[in-house]
């Protein structure tokens, strides 16, 4: 296990009292660019109405924990799973009452968790709390204000309005939260504005409304209030055209992802809508698309898709290096009290109790986090009674589930924890489906279905491992085949089902239907564990293992589990919130409760890595001061190593240790996030101009951003031209331009910071221009340190050269050595801003700002703070 680092952890607030990092910019090599295209992590969803099956998913909304929201249309309800697939909870039945849906399609979330439902044929939007409870509906049939027609898709501003598209009126409308109507726009048609069939709604960073219009082949951009402002899009299969454009969506960066349903594909665009890149083919494959519809993008940039044939959600990392669950780690080891001689299997209820059984003797021995607490069972073939019981696990209730190996029994029966016989069932000796023929483990999930692993044998006649999945009345459901040396067999909390194999050391995880999902080494974790008769699962995943080599008790904690790494919004840059789940060993029944946890930033391809950030989980030494905390999910702000920008998409990457003593620890598995400069400068004032022989010269005040990068100056021959590359005439840190040429044109002038981030413009026309008569000298001016005292980050002067000439502009300490020297000349006849700091901080004290051109000398004192 690592040691634990050199360095003071600070006690910080768990849970959702977020922490706010020294921002300090680390190197680049701690992060990796991101593929243009997503790349496949994980599917989830078959056919079906069982709790997790889907049966037409239309649209789909994730949330700012990573939730992923799946508008289930033909079993009218909602599903929310967390971004490993796992079903959180349900909600939702046919019907016209309250949460009731006749056929759910459109879906979005607020910021506060809330959903909003597009219920199509009650024509109405409903809205929920975040844990699925009924709050309110609004709308109607009609094509009033706040009436529809099929609404369809469901978009929420940052403000929290909420838009629909309503798919028969080809409109879209905006409301309140609460369902006031505010503003309608769209009528029927193929023109600028128009709509035909509106399908997916989202909100791009600038606030402005982005709707896939599915009957036109296009995407169409609108204010907030209705404007149209472009379009792009066309009929067809090439790169930028669509044929059915469905579900839209917008990442941190801007950058729009549009499904399409008939082109079976994903294409992305940057904000301006030029096409960047695209991934996907007809199929039911990963990364194939069997009639593609919703699609969502969450805060860390992972795309969720929906198919409405194919009945499954698609995830695709953004960072291209997709999440992977660290394995349980060893952590404790309980010898067996009193003496067991024939260690067989255990159990593990929710509250740590552990039940062991005794082959021989025929009974249950139970242990706490503390040790032995109870012995209950007698031999016999009655019911209640062990015969030879050879495995055990809990269900529902903390109830013991013991299966009777014995031939002629074949059983099993459902005890309290205390020992009481609450029912039981037969099986017979077999291959068949249903039958048993060599048991050697058993599970039981959440709803009470048996999952029995029958290991068989090494002959020709006999059937390969199997597990067989009961009802919990012992009714068959089905079985898949396993790989030779399976022996043992666990269902975590979520449903999923693991199988530890011997003969190879591995763990392989099944879902519910026996689709394997994943499989990790256990041969470091395990060890000499080759006799392993039973692998159990906690509710919060613990691990416990019986040997029957040994008679010891093996406890293995799971590693905390990152659940989403996003932006901090509305920032400059640099932070991300890390969202994780605990360590299975932070937890009130933990033999070995965790005593805190540290986020890493990771510096390189290898374990090398800086701690961030640190979580005070539960106290045990005086350096940890925080109250004890069994929080299902800690969330935190931490440093990143690089902004993502438009131009290179960056994500850096971390990981979490939860210590479990001073210098024992265990790390979850890496996952990457990237940080977004969410500030734009502020456009430059004041703007002003002068026009003297032949030539318009232009000034600006000096930008006030934090990290401001330079100035962008535009050129047309309106008002309202757009600027851009074809009409860009300066991009300098200059606060100053001589524009040679006759009067009369319009400017637009802009900052930009060092992620690349283009604020707005300041407009200045021919009216506010004012004239010098010809052969009129402009005249040579300092106009010294704005502001005085000044900042020592921020050494603006202002000055005005009469020609192009040779020019140098000095600082000067009190001593009059030059800390400052630039040569100014070049910059041309007229006024100018320049920072004298750009190349370093200058330390605090008294300075002189010498200007000289010529036989021209001009001097400004000023005064540095820190």
């Amino acid at each position: 296990m690592p040691t634990r680092p050199p360095f003071l952890a600070t006690p910080l607030r768990p849970l959702v009292a977020s922490l706010l990092l020294a921002s300090a910019p680390v190197p680049a090599a701690r992060a990796a660019a991101a593929p243009a295209v997503p790349t496949f992590f994980t599917a989830w969803g078959s056919t079906g109405s069982s709790p997790g099956q889907l049966k037409v998913p239309f649209f789909l909304a994730v949330d700012g924990q990573g939730h992923v929201y799946v508008a289930d249309s033909q079993n009218n309800r909602v599903q929310e799973f967390d971004r490993l697939g796992n079903l959180l909870r349900l909600y939702g039945s046919y019907g016209s009452g309250n949460g009731q849906f006749s056929a759910a399609e459109g879906i979005a979330t607020d910021a506060a968790g809330n959903v909003y439902v597009g219920d199509w044929y009650n024509n109405r939007v409903q809205k929920f709390d975040p844990n699925g409870n009924y709050l309110l509906q609004w709308g109607g049939a009609g094509t009033g204000p706040g009436q529809f027609n099929g609404p369809e898709g469901i978009a929420v501003d940052a403000a929290g309005n909420v838009y629909v598209g309503d798919y028969n009126d080809a409109r879209i409308e905006k409301f309140t939260s609460t369902g006031a109507s505010l503003a309608q726009w769209g009528s029927a048609g193929s023109g600028p504005g128009q709509l035909n069939a509106p399908e997916g709604i989202a909100i791009d960073d600038a606030g402005d409304v982005l709707v896939a219009d599915y009957g036109n082949n296009r995407v169409q951009r609108f204010t907030a209030a209705g404007a149209y402002v472009g379009q792009f899009g066309s009929a067809g299969s090439g790169n930028g055209q669509f044929s059915g454009p469905a579900g839209i969506g917008v990442d941190a960066l801007g950058n729009i992802f549009v499904a399409e349903e008939n082109n079976a594909r994903v294409q992305k665009f940057d904000r301006t809508g030029t096409y960047l890149a695209q991934w996907g083919s007809a199929g039911g494959g990963n990364g194939q698309f069997n009639k593609l519809f919703g699609l969502a993008v969450d805060g860390a940039g992972n795309v969720y898709t929906s198919e409405y044939f194919g009945n499954r959600v698609q995830e695709f990392s953004g960072a291209g290096a997709a999440m992977s669950q660290a394995p349980p780690q060893w952590v404790a080891t309980l010898n067996s009290t009193p003496t067991m001689p024939s260690c067989t299997g255990a159990g593990v209820s929710t509250t740590g109790t552990a039940c062991v059984l005794d082959y021989t003797a025929g009974k249950v021995v139970t242990f706490g986090p503390a040790g032995w607490l109870s012995t209950w069972g007698t031999a016999g073939t009655n019911p209640g009674q062990l015969n030879q019981p050879y495995i055990i696990a809990m269900g529902p209730g903390d109830a013991p589930h013991v299966f009777d190996a014995y031939q002629t029994t074949l059983r099993v029966q459902r005890f309290t924890t205390a020992g009481a016989y609450l029912s039981g069932w037969t099986t017979t000796y077999g291959t068949g489906p249903g039958q048993l023929q060599n048991p050697a483990a058993m599970a039981v999930d959440a709803a009470g279905n048996v999952y029995l692993l029958d290991r068989g044998m090494n002959t020709p006649y006999v059937v390969a491992p199997r597990v067989e999945k009961f009802t919990s009345a012992g009714s068959f459901v089905m079985q898949w085949t396993l790989n030779s040396g399976a022996n043992s067999i666990a269902v975590d909390g979520n449903g999923y089902v693991y199988v530890a194999n011997n003969s190879d050391a591995n763990v392989y995880k099944y879902d519910s239907g026996g689709n394997l999902v994943g499989q990790w080494n256990s041969a470091g974790a395990f060890g000499s564990l080759m006799s392993t008769q039973t692998i159990a699962v906690s509710p919060v995943g613990t691990v416990y293992v019986t040997d029957g080599n040994t008679n010891q008790f093996m406890v293995f904690a799971a590693p905390a589990r990152i659940e989403m790494i996003s932006d901090v919004a509305g920032d400059q840059g640099h932070k991300v919130h890390v969202r994780f789940r605990r360590s299975s060993a932070d937890d009130a029944s933990s033999v070995t409760p965790v005593l805190g946890y540290d986020v890493y930033l990771r510096s390189d391809a290898t374990a090398a890595a800086v701690p961030v950030a640190h979580v005070a989980a539960r106290p045990a030494a005086p350096a940890y001061l925080t109250p004890a905390s069994t929080a299902t999910e800690y969330a935190v702000d931490v440093s990143t190593a690089i902004d993502a920008t438009r131009t290179a998409d960056w994500y850096s990457a971390f990981f979490v240790r939860a210590w479990i003593g001073p210098y024992s620890s265990i790390d979850s598995d890496v996952e990457y996030g990237r940080s977004v400069d969410n500030i734009p400068p502020p456009a430059p004032t004041p703007f002003t101009a002068a026009y003297a022989s032949g030539a318009t010269y232009l000034h600006w005040g000096a930008s006030t951003a934090p990290d401001f990068a330079t100035f962008r100056l535009y050129r047309g021959a309106s008002s309202g031209f757009t600027p851009g590359a074809g009409n860009l005439v300066s991009a300098s840190a200059d606060t100053g331009y001589v524009d040679v040429g006759p009067a009369g044109s319009w400017y637009k002038v802009s900052a930009v910071d060092l992620d690349g981030n283009e604020g707005g413009w300041s407009v200045l026309g021919p009216g506010r221009t004012s004239s010098v008569a010809p052969g009129e000298p402009l005249a040579f001016v300092l106009e010294g340190m704005r502001p005085n005292p000044a900042s020592s980050r921020s050494l603006v002067v202002r000055f005005t050269l009469p020609t192009a000439t040779p020019a140098r502009i000095e600082l000067l300490d009190v001593a009059g050595r030059a800390v400052v020297t630039r040569v100014v000349g070049g910059m041309g006849a007229g006024v100018h801003a320049l920072d004298l700091a750009r190349d370093g901080r200058v330390a605090p004290g008294l300075y002189f700002v010498r200007l000289e051109q010529g036989t021209r000398r001009a001097t400004a004192r000023t005064t540095v703070l820190e």
